[in-house]
């Protein structure tokens, strides 16, 4: 079975006219988003799909941050109104280059397909994409996208081998006229996903996920690397007591400021019944992956407690962010989580909470971060039982509401 990774839906009105002639994006709108990427403090993106945040149908959405307000833009969407349109991520590599990626169903096949739409300064428009799994009840979905270049950028996610049946990594890569699947390791038989991407240079870029080790049935971080000419899997930790069936340790995101620096985080569980699920943060430091201790403010005495990591970014080798969302032990409340690495360690630092902190149906969870200096980030996710937009900015002192 297919992870089918959707944390995406914001309700937008779609219409005509200019790109950037949208309807004003703030938190509060029904839905919620699920990639976020700034270029600077003048340009930044946001994608997503439209929905009640449960069933289909779906279509995508984006907005786009001009430094003064967010507005929506409009957006293709290839299934139609009456398919489901996901983007999970975007990379902003300059006002006139972005792209973003998910998947879409399309009835008439009844298959899952591999989505990735560019951006050229105007407007969005889809792009050619292999689709592994088949175009005949095949599944193909992409979760992640990093741009190095205008001809060198990457997408990774998973798709079903119609002929095996087994579920395999997928990697696509663009050259600056086409999208090529490109050879990826598949350490297990099956259940080998790629939830995201960074890339450093034409030679140097990362992708994890998850991947269920046969031997144990125990989900594993999964941690592969491009040099230029192949993509080879790294060994990474797994905590302690990752080793049965039922027990998983997943990596949700990937940020990169340099060859000896690189941030991944997620969370882990060692058993679905009697044990919490923690954050957890890897470091690349050159040479090996290492795990760097972390906050667990959702407790760490029971199987109710629970503390995850959903997105990274870095800033600097002593600044970066990593963002998630943590049941409050005491009112059981889901609430957003916000760390912050000054170098040393990963401290917790406070952040709105727009859904409630006082009962069990109070909720307010955050997917995606990205930074454009110390003193400006953006941290994007959802609060409330019906899905709503959230987005938080950060101004060098604390998160606030936008």
């Amino acid at each position: 079975m297919l992870l089918a990774i959707s944390m995406a839906v914001v309700a937008v009105e779609s219409g005509s006219g200019p790109a950037y002639a949208g309807v004003a994006l703030v938190s509060g709108q029904a839905g919620n988003l699920a990639g976020v990427s700034a270029y600077s403090a003048t340009d930044a993106w946001v994608v997503g799909s439209t929905g009640n945040g449960f069933f289909p149908p779906s279509e995508t959405t984006t907005a786009h941050w001009n430094g003064t307000s967010w507005s929506q833009v409009a957006s293709p969407n290839p299934a139609g109104s009456a398919g489901e349109n996901s983007l999970e991520s975007v990379s902003d590599l300059s006002p006139n280059t972005a792209w973003a990626v998910g998947y879409d169903f399309d009835s008439a096949t009844d298959s899952q397909l591999t989505l990735v739409l560019f951006w050229n300064g105007t407007t969005w428009t889809q792009q050619s994409t292999p689709n592994p799994g088949g175009t005949s009840s095949g599944e193909s979905f992409l979760y992640g996208v990093t741009a190095v270049s205008p001809s060198d950028a990457w997408a990774v996610g998973e798709y079903l081998d119609s002929t095996t049946g087994d579920v395999d990594s997928l990697v696509l890569h663009w050259n600056g006229t086409v999208w090529t699947q490109v050879a990826s390791p598949n350490p297990a038989t099956s259940g080998n996903t790629l939830s995201a991407v960074t890339g450093i240079s034409a030679t140097d870029a990362w992708a994890v996920g998850t991947y269920t080790n046969a031997a144990t049935d125990a989900s594993e971080t999964f941690v592969v690397h491009w040099n230029g000419h192949s993509w080879s899997q790294v060994p990474s930790p797994n905590p302690a007591g990752v080793t049965t069936y039922g027990s998983q340790s997943v990596l949700n995101s990937v940020s990169a400021i340099s060859p000896s620096d690189i941030e991944s985080v997620g969370w882990y569980q060692t058993s679905p019944t009697s044990a919490p699920a923690e954050t957890l943060a890897l470091r690349w430091n050159g040479h090996q992956w290492d795990q760097m201790p972390t906050p667990n403010p959702g407790g760490t005495t029971s199987d109710s407690d629970a503390s995850h990591l959903f997105g990274v970014s870095i800033v600097s080798a002593t600044d970066a962010w990593a963002v998630g969302a943590y049941t409050n032990p005491k009112t059981e409340a889901v609430q957003t989580l916000t760390l912050r690495w000054n170098g040393k360690a990963w401290d917790q630092t406070a952040s709105p909470n727009p859904g409630g902190t006082k009962s069990q149906g109070d909720v307010g969870q955050l997917f995606g971060v990205s930074t454009v200096s110390a003193k400006d980030a953006w941290a994007i996710g959802d609060y409330g039982g019906q899905p709503e937009t959230l987005l938080l900015h950060w101004n060098g002192s604390n998160w606030s509401k936008a």
